[in-house]
């Protein structure tokens, strides 16, 4: 590989490189995104500090919160309790949060939870955590898949710029493209989940999913349309910013 000369080679084995790790990113971007929403949407439910039962109109009271962020390229969710103390100098109570540990095989939350989650919110939390633990593990894969194309391109000559990554403000107008591109295809999963692309090909395009936010009552044909004519679009400014310029 290291005798290898050819520069459109080199060239489109460097754009592939690019491409790949570019959507390692946009993935990582959408597996953090699906968790701080599903953590807002927890933590929105207790707010005020406590959940009015509808049945009995008792406040129950929850000392759970979450913190959900990006550290070293991966999705880190945070289980943390919320610990009361009387203060000697105010006398009254006072707050302080501390985060909950992860024990055992796996090093899993489901412990700790058991013994910090009121037996009133126990369902949800535990139905919550079991999808953030496929979120972490969905995102440490991704990682790790990230730097064994990063380990692998360096042994055949070709890098992957470390400032393009999770940096709009650094990254390439080629990069900013690839972006659009996979936004684009995000946006399509979104709108239609469960669709087959051979049945879409051929006009058959379902009604909108009720679960992406938009209304059902939205023409489905004039969207996939549109979306059709926008990678259109994304593909003719590729192969104007991709072309050779050096000739």
């Amino acid at each position: 590989m290291k005798n290898v000369n050819n520069d459109s080679w080199t060239k489109l084995i460097g754009g592939i490189f690019l491409q790949q790790a570019v959507q390692y990113d946009v993935l990582q971007n959408t597996l953090y995104q699906d968790a701080k929403k599903l953590a807002g949407q927890f933590m929105s439910s207790r707010a005020g500090h406590y959940i009015r039962d509808a049945d009995s109109d008792e406040e129950k009271w929850s000392d759970l919160s979450l913190q959900v962020k990006m550290f070293r390229g991966t999705v880190a969710i945070h289980w943390r309790k919320r610990q009361w103390y009387k203060s000697t100098k105010e006398n009254k109570r006072v707050m302080i949060t501390h985060h909950l540990k992860r024990v055992g095989t796996g090093k899993s939350y489901v412990k700790a939870l058991k013994i910090a989650a009121k037996p009133w919110e126990q369902e949800e939390v535990f139905t919550l955590e079991e999808t953030f633990e496929k979120i972490r593990a969905t995102s440490s894969e991704l990682s790790r898949a990230k730097k064994n194309l990063t380990r692998f391109a360096a042994k055949i000559g070709q890098t992957i710029p470390k400032e393009f990554i999770q940096d709009s403000e650094t990254e390439t107008a080629h990069i900013t493209l690839e972006r659009v591109s996979n936004l684009a295809m995000l946006l399509h999963g979104k709108l239609w989940p469960n669709a087959r692309q051979e049945d879409m090909d051929v006009g058959f395009v379902p009604i909108i999913d009720e679960q992406s936010g938009v209304s059902r009552q939205v023409d489905s044909a004039a969207a996939n349309a549109a979306i059709r004519e926008l990678v259109a679009s994304i593909h003719k400014l590729s192969g104007i910013l991709y072309q050779n310029t050096s000739a």
